[in-house]
């Protein structure tokens, strides 16, 4: 499959997609998938989920502790019953000069099986099954 010229085989009677590759599972609901600077140019990737502190609904817990490798301080919160790390963004307001936006930014969970293809079932309604090629 990685030979020049492989071409992911469809289906025309199910109207099926070539393989297609989305390694990241969909944010929690309100949070919005971002891509920080950090991560690697042109992928296309948004490896983070972000959600302004004052749209959560609760706050972080108070030992807000500096993150290690980047040097950004970082705390954590309750996420679906879990505790679960952020990091913490502050952005300067363009309207107000003097106001900063607080963000929780989480890692975005990756899938199992990252690859997919969509097709017609039998009734004609638009299917998705995700795959893993990797080797056990």
């Amino acid at each position: 499959m990685g030979l020049p010229g492989f071409s992911w085989p469809t289906c025309p009677q199910a109207n099926s997609s070539g393989a297609r590759y989305d390694p990241y599972e969909a944010c929690p609901q309100g949070w919005t998938p971002y891509a920080p600077d950090s991560d690697r140019p042109g992928q296309g990737q948004a490896s983070m989920c972000r959600i302004a502190a004052g749209n959560f609904g609760q706050l972080a817990s108070s030992g807000t502790q500096r993150g290690q490798a980047e040097g950004s301080p970082t705390t954590t919160i309750q996420l679906s019953g879990r505790t679960v790390p952020v990091q913490l963004t502050y952005v300067p307001s363009a309207a107000h000069n003097d106001r900063t936006t607080t963000y929780y930014d989480i890692q975005r969970p990756r899938r199992a099986k990252p690859y997919y293809i969509d097709y017609d079932d039998a009734n004609g309604l638009r299917q998705r099954t995700w795959f893993n090629l990797s080797r056990p």
